[in-house]
């Protein structure tokens, strides 16, 4: 007993305290030979009768003459120091076994016979699921990590054995056997329950091999560094090269029962950044700043923070949502029959069962961190459209209505930046061209996506053109813009029989001798035309810029 405690007792009643311990060590030693209590237990209930010590210091009491009062004098001042109801049960239940005892071997008389333990709620068991117990297992084996093989092998053998914790940590080397013929034998552990009693259970093959992997590549580096000479027997030993405990072996696997939560609860957390990112780019990034980012080009640091902060919030939501259901959700599965469109009343109300069902399943209730990071994204992407309700910027001006072309710009190909002549294309012939770039001068995708034109050569004859757009034409070459009219897709399809023009993606159809005229599709007007002509030394150049906007329609737009 220790010192505090004795010095607390016999401050008042030096004869009482001797008793009091005396009977104290007599029926923590039952406990351990007669009842063979384990030494956990037994420590639980010293802690608890050192508790009722304390109390019977303090108000001065005989605990030879206590009586049912003075019990739930106990009991009340449990409740006020914080205790909860499960821990004041348990310190009256030690204080039951302790007066019976003391009753039948020591003449005391008993207070405790008519004291009831508190009622307390009864919870079903909370039973993991396949794919819980396969994510804390393979979340416990790090690469480059040896000490992680033991934290391994430790959750296996607790899986494939269903063993305590204590019963595990207290394993021997020679307590592992292994048969001359595994194909028809199992390997064996010999486990010590409660009152050291013995129990042998076989290994499976997971198990087996994580074991063996961690005694070939961890255990002998633990091993050197026990101080002293003598040698360890246990199997499972810490970082000094000693038995393992049991309070570490407790924490190796709540490490490995939350790790697969953090990871959820870390990607539903990112995605509350990207809406913090999008909410604060529009309320304090101004309009007018501007950056260069390589292949973008000039972008607008203020729509470039909202679509960022918008797609990191939506896509680690989902990303989230994967991972839990991969990771923490039943993956069994479920046939259903054929039914009418609407459901049977019934079948509706099964329905609504088997959502709450699920939801138990999920873990929401126990997985408190899931549930209040999952709550944080989506409450603060729910926010982002209230945020974008007025326009994201100012107007775009003629923004989107410019591109490079200007008079004299000279067409070169795309790949390659090279010059073209009209006799580089014969009749048929496709290119995909680009305005040429000034010295210094980087192209972005932005460029490409407004300044991609098409190249065609037929035969002059075959145009059904205006004196204007004819003029528009060099030796039956003709230009279009590249980019749809409808949704701003590429068009890449070029018939030659036909001379028509197809976006891929949405079938819009136009005719190249008749300026691009939509005969098919969605498309609401003719592909812009670029006018073309040659200049001093042969190579085709523009004779202006478009005259109209390319790509689709937009707001501002006034054709």
């Amino acid at each position: 007993m220790c010192t505090t405690v004795k010095w607390f007792i016999q401050r008042s009643q030096p004869h009482t305290a001797m008793q009091f311990e005396s009977i104290h060590a007599s029926f923590l030693d039952h406990l351990r030979i007669d009842k063979g209590l384990s030494s956990n237990t037994i420590s639980s209930y010293d802690r608890d009768l050192k508790k009722f010590a304390m109390f019977l210091s303090d108000h001065s009491l005989k605990f030879k003459a206590l009586t049912e009062d003075d019990i739930s004098t106990f009991e009340t001042s449990l409740q006020a120091s914080g205790l909860s109801s499960s821990s004041i049960n348990r310190c009256i239940s030690a204080l039951k076994s302790f007066y019976k005892y003391a009753a039948l071997e020591h003449d005391v008389i008993n207070p405790m016979q008519s004291i009831e333990r508190r009622k307390l709620a009864q919870k079903l068991p909370k039973a993991l699921t396949i794919s819980e117990i396969t994510a804390m297992i393979d979340s416990a084996k790090r690469v480059g990590d040896i000490i992680s093989l033991r934290d391994h092998a430790i959750l296996e053998l607790l899986y494939g054995t269903g063993a305590r914790v204590s019963e595990v940590v207290g394993i021997n080397l020679n307590d592992v056997s292994v048969p001359e013929d595994m194909l028809n034998a199992s390997v064996t552990v010999k486990l010590r329950g409660k009152g050291s009693k013995e129990r042998i259970v076989p290994i499976g093959s997971f198990a087996f091999s994580a074991l063996q992997e961690y005694l070939v590549r961890t255990r002998p580096s633990l091993v050197e560094k026990r101080a002293g000479s003598s040698v360890e027997t246990a199997l499972f030993l810490n970082n000094r090269g000693t038995r393992l405990s049991r309070v570490s072996a407790w924490q190796i696997v709540s490490d490995a029962a939350d790790a697969a939560e953090k990871k959820v609860a870390i990607l539903f957390l990112i995605s509350a950044l990207g809406a913090v990112l999008l909410i604060y780019s529009y309320i304090f990034v101004r309009e007018d700043v501007w950056f260069f980012i390589p292949v973008m080009g000039d972008t607008n640091a203020k729509q470039f923070g909202i679509g960022m902060g918008m797609a990191i919030s939506l896509f680690f939501i989902g990303m989230g949502a994967i991972q839990w259901a991969r990771t923490l959700m039943p993956d069994n599965e479920v046939v259903a029959q054929r039914h009418e469109f609407r459901s049977e009343d019934a079948d509706r109300e099964d329905f609504v069962a088997t959502v709450k069902e699920r939801a138990g399943v999920a873990g929401l209730g126990r997985r408190p961190f899931i549930k209040r990071s999952l709550g944080l994204a989506l409450g603060l992407a729910g926010l982002s459209p209230l945020v974008l309700l007025r326009d994201l910027g100012p107007l775009p001006k003629n923004e989107l209505s410019k591109t490079s072309w200007k008079a004299g710009t000279r067409l070169v190909t795309d790949p390659g930046d090279r010059p073209i002549r009209p006799s580089d294309l014969e009749v048929g012939s496709v290119a995909q061209i680009l305005p040429e770039l000034a010295p210094g001068q980087k192209r972005t995708l932005e460029d490409i996506g407004k300044d991609a034109v098409l190249l065609i050569r037929v035969r002059p004859a075959e145009f059904n053109l205006d004196a204007e757009r004819l003029s528009w034409t060099h030796e039956g070459i003709i230009a279009f813009s590249k980019i749809c009219s409808h949704m701003g897709c590429a068009v890449a399809l070029y018939e030659q029989q036909t001379k028509h023009l197809l976006c891929p993606c949405h079938q819009s159809t136009f005719d190249v001798t008749r300026a691009a005229k939509v005969i098919f599709g969605p498309a609401a007007r003719p592909l812009p035309q670029l006018a073309i002509t040659v200049d001093s030394e042969g190579y085709l150049v523009a004779q202006q810029g478009f005259t109209e906007p390319v790509g689709p329609s937009f707001w501002e737009r006034s054709s």
